[in-house]
């Protein structure tokens, strides 16, 4: 098995004018186009559903956990 990280961006999401704060916080979280890396990624399964979770830095440099959906694969930077 191989470790390491890799980089994702922020998917283009609805304004911030649509009223989700969720929207909201990712966008004041991350910088539009800027790559990010995953420092490890978790699964949970929750209610017969799976979710794939992503830990990494924001752009002010804190560490969180984000749902895989709201990001895209950054390619090499």
């Amino acid at each position: 098995m191989q470790t390491g990280f890799f980089f994702v961006k922020l998917k283009r999401l609805a304004p911030k004018s649509t009223g989700d704060s969720a929207v909201a916080i990712l966008q004041e979280a991350f910088g539009d186009d800027r790559p990010y890396p995953v420092l490890a990624v978790e699964l949970r399964r929750e209610n017969g559903s799976d979710t794939t979770l992503y830990h990494m830095p924001t752009q002010n440099n804190e560490l969180g956990c984000f749902s895989s959906e709201h990001f895209e694969f950054a390619g090499k930077v």
